[in-house]
């Protein structure tokens, strides 16, 4: 499977394992430190105190998003425009 791929798998399996509520701003912080640790792995990234791997970890997913290698993968709800 190669990497973009294995990004949107992870990405949306921690979504659906989540069970907080995405409208509070502190459970939405705790689902993006969930995918964030789960992305750590999929990168590859070496093991240190959490703070120090969103760095990098959230460096390589924006690499990903701006090369469009994600494609329309996105969660966030768009205003409509009506």
């Amino acid at each position: 499977m190669d990497l973009a791929m294995e990004v949107q798998r992870t990405l949306c399996s921690t979504f659906l394992d989540f069970t907080g509520n995405t409208e509070e701003e502190s459970e939405l912080e705790s689902l993006v430190d969930m995918q964030l640790a789960a992305l750590r792995k999929v990168f590859r990234i070496p093991h240190k105190p959490f703070d120090e791997t969103h760095g990098p970890t959230s460096k390589k997913l924006l690499t990903l998003f701006r090369s469009g290698k994600l494609g329309p993968f996105i969660l966030d709800d768009l205003p409509d425009n009506q």
